[in-house]
């Protein structure tokens, strides 16, 4: 492959920083940061970039943990958080502003099994616990 005699690039910005080619042969080193492989086709002079994503499982700090979602099922996104929308891993709880609950079953009659339930679903409402029962 021959070698080029001029300038193959002169200078090249990337946000607020120019990087300037000081003479003829100067090399443009492209290195990975974490969560990043660079995947080199030296036929094409080019490469791609790809970004991954590292999660680890945290089952026990005490701390407010964000969710994140997206405004987009798939492809392309900004992840986004809410304040008011976060879990604490040590307590198993999920808070949010508001929950909205759709209903199962638009039926008006009676559980099949009246008596007794099948369970207790625990929520706290305004720090206090409540237990709904539940039947199947």
């Amino acid at each position: 492959m021959p070698v080029a005699t001029t300038d193959a690039f002169r200078n090249i910005t990337i946000g607020a920083t120019t990087i300037r080619a000081e003479q003829v042969g100067d090399t443009l080193t492209i290195s990975a940061g974490g969560n990043i492989t660079l995947t080199p086709n030296g036929t094409n002079d080019s490469f791609e970039i790809a970004a991954g994503l590292t999660l680890t499982a945290d089952n026990s700090t005490n701390a407010s943990n964000y969710l994140i979602f997206s405004d987009s099922a798939t492809g392309s996104f900004t992840p986004r958080t809410d304040i008011n929308l976060y879990y604490n891993p040590s307590t198993d709880t999920l808070t949010a502003g508001v929950f909205a609950i759709s209903a199962v079953s638009t039926s008006t009659g009676t559980p099949s099994n009246t008596t007794t339930p099948t369970g207790y679903m625990q929520i706290t409402i305004n720090g206090t616990q409540r237990y709904v029962p539940y039947f199947t």
